[in-house]
């Protein structure tokens, strides 16, 4: 008898774990399940983000020239075909890209400015193409025509809506030429200036057309991490993902799906590891919380280590400001990011003006503490965004960004000077230093950071051999002198 109510204790305890295990390894399944899910609706999002990034990309670098009093002119008012070829035609397009640009007159049809890629002129007649145009054009100059107001001088100009991010009048949408997904933008052309008076009456439209092949739906899967991001268009149902994106165009119809491959976290971390979690449950679940804890504290260490490896190869150790790696990485960032702005890249080289003095008489101890010092003055010199970096040894580099005038970059300058000539106070030593300081300005990424780098150095030359303590601004007869020195120099080597 105690055999057998051992046994159905035995039986139930065992019937009890099996239950629990089961319940375990269903909740497993049902978690996995639903993280996959979860990651698929989040990514689905980011892909919907994604686009739109990519359309007010486009959208944007249609608007920094359909606005303006220039092209307002050629385009609208007095129609010139060379001068929109010219300035918008062919910076619109690529010639290793499908695009195709053209203008909307407000008495009718559509004027051809530049095709490029695959395009032809034929794709502008295609029915689906053709009534999604259409109502984006109506829309646009449905919004145009509210937007002109007279201002205080009784000028009838065009409003701008500054809560956008695109201000001009305008829409956007996806488009499908030739079972390949585009992106159709239709914009109003409008002066910049407020004092630049409208001609009453609709607006001519810039339409430009930007296709997006296999490297486009990467670069716009990349801005989220999405990998194999392809379209399938509508009439394509074959291999379509159950988990895909539906894209409509302008007019509001479907024109395809976008699918990517979605991260199934759950569902793979659940095949490779039910048998060690089934093992843990039921056995080694003190020493599983161990270990555990032992990957998590080693795991934040490792995280810290790896932290503090990155900084230092970015970083430099005695001032702890950007060393030239960042720096270079940073200079070549603020170039592209002017490109189609009025924002200006101002770039600094400071050099301390008899520092080797300073540590050849008060000892290295004195010269790196006073680096310190120099280093937090110049950091408390800049703004936001604008960046300090240590070159080398008494040689210091600045990066300005998001200012539109020259003098607002002089001035900092300015500022520099009477940061570095106010006195130290170093161990008990009232120290006077002083710094020579080259200025180079660029407008665009017209110029490599190389060459801006050049220039700087030239400026920052031309400050020291003036006598120091001051600064030069870089300009273009300076690398003239500089290259004919240098060929005079090349010449005497050979005459003699």
């Amino acid at each position: 008898m105690r055999r057998s109510l051992s046994l159905r204790i035995t039986a139930s305890i065992a019937g009890l774990m099996v239950a629990a295990v089961a319940i375990a390894i269903a909740g497993l399944y049902w978690a996995a399940g639903k993280t996959d899910q979860s990651a698929i609706h989040s990514e689905r999002g980011l892909l919907r983000n994604a686009l739109q990034i990519e359309k007010e990309r486009i959208s944007k670098r249609v608007e920094s020239l359909a606005t303006g009093d220039a092209t307002y002119h050629h385009a609208h008012i007095c129609f010139d075909r060379a001068w929109m070829e010219t300035y918008i035609g062919q910076r619109l397009s690529s010639p290793d890209e499908d695009n195709l640009v053209a203008l909307a007159p407000p008495t009718g049809g559509i004027r051809t400015i530049a095709i490029t890629g695959t395009y032809s002129q034929d794709i502008l007649r295609q029915p689906f193409l053709a009534g999604s145009l259409k109502v984006m054009i109506g829309k646009v100059r449905r919004t145009y025509l509210h937007s002109p107001t007279p201002n205080a001088s009784g000028l009838t100009t065009f409003i701008p809506d500054h809560r956008r991010y695109i201000q001009a009048a305008y829409e956007a949408a996806f488009e499908i030429i030739g079972n390949k997904l585009a992106i159709v933008t239709v914009m109003a052309v409008s002066p910049f200036s407020d004092t630049a008076a409208l001609v009453p009456g609709a607006p001519s439209l810039l339409v430009a057309v930007h296709g997006l092949d296999a490297a486009g739906l990467h670069r716009i899967g990349a801005l989220k991490r999405l990998s194999n991001v392809r379209f399938f268009p509508d009439n394509h149902f074959d291999n379509l993902p159950t988990d895909a994106l539906p894209l409509y165009n302008g007019a509001n119809q479907l024109i395809g799906y976008l699918s990517w491959t979605p991260s199934r976290h759950g569902s793979s971390m659940l095949d490779e590891a039910s048998p060690m979690m089934v093992l843990a449950i039921l056995v080694l679940l003190i020493p599983a919380v161990g270990v555990l804890r032992h990957t998590h504290v080693s795991t934040v260490r490792l995280a810290f280590s790896e932290a503090l490896a990155r900084h230092r190869a970015l970083h430099d150790d005695l001032s702890q400001l950007p060393n030239r790696v960042l720096f270079s990485r940073r200079l070549s960032d603020a170039l592209d990011e002017v490109d189609g702005t009025e924002r200006l890249v101002g770039l600094i080289y400071i050099d301390l003006d008899y520092f080797k003095e300073v540590n050849d008489t008060l000892g290295h101890h004195t010269g790196d503490a006073l680096i310190k010092a120099v280093a937090r003055r110049l950091q408390a010199s800049i703004g936001p965004g604008d960046l300090v970096a240590r070159i080398s040894g008494n040689e210091f580099a600045l990066i300005l960004t998001g200012r539109t005038q020259t003098d607002a970059i002089i001035d900092v300058c300015r500022q520099i000077e009477v940061a570095i000539a106010a006195p130290f106070r170093i161990d008990d030593q009232r120290l006077h230093s002083s710094c020579s300081m080259g200025l180079v300005i660029a407008e665009d990424s017209s110029h490599t950071p190389a060459e801006l780098l050049r220039r700087v150095d030239i400026a920052l030359y031309r400050a020291k051999a003036e006598g120091r303590d001051r600064y030069i601004l870089f300009k273009k007869s300076m690398g003239d002198e500089v290259r004919l020195s240098r060929e005079l120099e090349r010449e005497l080597r050979h005459a003699l």
